[in-house]
């Protein structure tokens, strides 16, 4: 069980004006979507613990591809550290099981963790939180030291605090 956990999102997936556009951009390697929401989401990561680390969540690949590229731009914006730490198993994307109406099976993820963080609060950073199974996932590998999930948008309308 957590200790607690923040949900954080910057738009609404579907009623803020190109955010949906932006999402999809920056899994396509599109720099200047990385940049447009590096820059909206930098201002989510300035109230957040001085003492973050930020961590990109791994894609359906099991590596974190377009977040970390995020994720690196938000360093640069806001002076926090990286750490590309979380690794998951090389799986269908979580989109196309809800599309087929399947369930998801326990540890469809297989996020392990590479390295240890201390005395830093990790950051999960990703694009789209929709059912949150994936960034509770990952949460999940740092349950003891509440973690906060920093996401650009949000589908549902569930537990979180939107900013804009």
């Amino acid at each position: 069980m957590f200790r607690s956990i923040t949900q954080l999102y910057v738009a609404d997936y579907y009623q803020t004006k190109g955010a949906r556009d932006l999402c999809h951009g920056i899994k396509e390697g599109d720099e200047a979507a990385t940049t447009a929401i590096a820059k909206r989401m930098v201002v989510c990561v300035s109230i957040l613990p001085p003492n973050g680390i930020l961590i990109p969540i791994p894609s359906h690949t099991g590596c974190a591809t377009a977040t970390l590229s995020l994720v690196e731009r938000l360093s640069k914006l806001s002076g926090l550290p990286v750490a590309n730490i979380i690794k998951g198993r090389n799986r269908e994307p979580l989109y196309s099981v809800k599309l087929k109406s399947q369930t998801v099976p326990p540890n469809f993820f297989g996020f392990y963790s590479t390295a240890t963080i201390t005395n830093k609060i990790p950051i999960l950073i990703d694009t789209v939180y929709d059912t949150g199974q994936t960034a509770r996932s990952a949460a999940k590998l740092f349950k003891n030291m509440s973690p906060f999930i920093l996401t650009f948008s949000g589908v549902k309308k569930i537990n979180k605090t939107k900013f804009f």
